[in-house]
């Protein structure tokens, strides 16, 4: 099964990704934690993004759109995170998983206010280490400021700055309408409630594919 999950900063994808990846074993692949991974790790495309990324410019669609394809590649239950983010990617990708036998199963728009988003954003602490997400007020680590993973400690994302939060709101506006109507008329699209408590969301997820209660994910 592959599914996509669209939406603003701080919606709430990754909650929901993590609850999928842990109750029906999804793999995650999050275009914003694969580039902050390239970043860390300082490798030839980590160099190349890393002024976009920590200024909150936007990545260029054929470097987002190879990067996809080289996960694509791993076949089983894949839940893609931020991607795609116009409709030029989203027809890239179509043409992908057509060449190579893929199919796309779900797209979720995961959707709330601005001012509980830019709430979520402020609340939001990433690990320094395994990158694990947390909320200071809806999700707060067992110890101060400590991953409960791995035990490193916990830093703000450059990229939740104010400033940077408000360009990403107006970029994501500006290309989601034409994104979310281009899957809307292909009868894949559906409309999650991201303003109620995280249960609830994910409830909402699982009624929105019956494929989430057949034999293979039990």
């Amino acid at each position: 099964m592959l599914i996509l999950l669209l939406g603003l900063p701080g919606v709430g994808k990754g909650a929901i990704a993590r609850k999928l990846n842990k109750n029906f074993n999804f793999e995650i692949f999050s275009t914003g934690e694969l580039l902050r991974k390239e970043i860390r790790e300082n490798s030839s495309l980590g160099q190349m993004v890393k002024p976009l990324v920590t200024t909150g410019k936007q990545v260029s669609d054929d470097m987002m759109i190879n990067l996809v394809k080289e996960r694509l590649a791993t076949k089983g239950n894949i839940i893609l995170e931020g991607f795609p983010k116009n409709v030029a990617q989203a027809q890239a990708l179509d043409a992908f998983m057509e060449d190579n036998g893929l199919q796309l199963d779900l797209v979720l728009n995961f959707h709330a206010p601005e001012d509980v988003l830019k709430e979520r954003v402020r609340q939001r602490r990433i690990c320094s280490n395994c990158s694990a997400v947390y909320n200071l007020k809806n999700f707060p680590p067992q110890v101060e400021n400590t991953c409960d993973h791995c035990g490193n400690s916990l830093t703000k994302r450059a990229d939740d700055d104010e400033a940077f939060l408000l360009a990403r709101l107006d970029r994501y506006i500006k290309n989601s309408t034409p994104l979310l109507d281009y899957y809307r008329d292909l009868g894949m699209l559906k409309d999650i409630d991201a303003d109620l408590p995280l249960l609830e969301v994910y409830y909402e997820v699982i009624a929105s594919s019956v494929k989430f209660t057949q034999d293979t994910f039990k």
